[in-house]
């Protein structure tokens, strides 16, 4: 299987404009987003990595690059924000 690297850019530009909010304000708030996308015998996917404060999370394989990528990497990373950010900041 080989894993090729995807822009963010690409990722944000796949979701509608109010929904790349989270994914922005995550990097604002000093995480690290990454995204692959992995050659399979029966398609593409794309996996997220994201690294907060306590460490790395990573998103399930998707088929495709959108919403339903980002909410996955948003759940597993916004605990880390929200448990070392002070609120409004």
């Amino acid at each position: 299987m080989r894993e090729d690297p995807v822009p963010l850019s690409e990722v944000l530009m796949a979701l509608p404009v109010h929904e790349g909010a989270g994914l922005m304000r995550a990097l604002r708030l000093g995480a690290t987003v990454t995204c692959v996308q992995r050659h399979r015998p029966d398609g593409l996917r794309f996996v997220l990595y994201g690294q907060g404060t306590t460490g790395v999370v990573r998103t399930r394989e998707h088929r495709r690059l959108g919403s339903d990528l980002v909410a996955d990497l948003m759940a597993r990373l916004e605990p880390q924000l929200h448990r070392h950010c002070p609120p409004g900041g």
